[in-house]
């Protein structure tokens, strides 16, 4: 038996185990301890949890190790059904690292699988945006929302309003822009959700030598998969600027096609910080 087909079946063992050991009230709600001890994300993401960042620099690794992520097909509602507009994959020189999808403002947009609210909160060219945590350790993120309706913290199924559609942030009409991301990295969403119907399609996604497969079978045929490298759009692609006399975080940011809030998060500085010259401040 391949070490590629042991791994696929000690993570199935592995996954019936976590079932079992989940505690499960009346409604299907899964308690606060599953996410903690008896599940793929605590094994991934340990003790780390924050509120403040869609991406943390922390947590990357060019390096995956090779693992099956279940995705359950009973649990999953489509955040938003709508015009597809914008696909995931270079975009100028930067990286769409999701899709977008046409809805109208106030429409409301769902979570997408069970799980727990990293991040709820304005950021940058995201606008309004709700990260959440899940089971399987993939993040689903929802963004240039009006209104925020869950709270950082909150325990959350699938099919419950995260906000209402907007065009908050970086955007220049009514969409979700939806992204999934794996220890801070960005995959096609396209892997997962079919673009067309809006449904799942696989019960499993496949990372195998640094790269996201949605069918096991075709890890054996590398040539013929729908894949994508991992390269993570922000992260392998830094850009910094040496701070100079005279800089502000103003001449920068239209010196670099950048937000001043996006600089301040790419730096985690508040708006006030003292330039010292000589440093340096990323700016993509």
């Amino acid at each position: 038996m391949s070490k590629k087909i042991l791994a696929y079946f000690t993570f199935s063992l592995l996954f019936i185990s976590q079932l079992l050991s989940q505690q499960i009230d009346s409604d299907n709600v899964i308690y606060e301890d599953s996410l903690q001890l008896t599940n793929h994300a605590y094994l991934i993401y340990e003790n780390f949890w924050d509120n403040e960042f869609v991406k943390n620099k922390a947590l990357y690794s060019s390096d995956l190790s090779d693992t099956v992520l279940y995705l359950n097909k009973c649990e999953y509602i489509s955040p938003i059904k709508g015009r597809f507009l914008s696909p995931y994959g270079p975009r100028g020189r930067r990286n769409h690292a999701g899709i977008d999808i046409k809805l109208n403002k106030g429409d409301s947009v769902k979570c997408a699988f069970n799980g727990k609210v990293r991040v709820a909160k304005s950021i940058g060219g995201y606008g309004n945006v709700v990260v959440v945590r899940h089971y399987n350790g993939l993040e689903t993120v929802y963004a240039h929302l009006s209104k925020i309706i869950v709270k950082p913290n909150d325990l959350i199924n699938a099919g419950e309003i995260v906000g209402l559609g907007g065009r908050t942030g970086r955007a220049t009409t009514e969409h979700l822009h939806f992204e999934i991301r794996y220890l801070t990295k960005s995959l096609n969403p396209a892997l997962v959700i079919n673009t067309e119907n809006y449904e799942l399609t696989s019960d499993s996604l496949y990372i195998s030598d640094n790269k996201f497969y949605s069918k096991y079978e075709s890890i054996k045929n590398d040539k013929k998969v729908k894949q994508i490298t991992i390269v993570d759009d922000d992260i392998l692609a830094e850009k910094y600027h040496v701070i100079t006399k005279g800089d502000t975080l103003y001449t920068i940011s239209k010196r670099n096609n950048v937000s001043i809030s996006d600089l301040c998060e790419l730096n985690n500085i508040s708006k006030n910080k003292i330039l010292k010259i000589g440093t340096k401040l990323r700016v993509q």
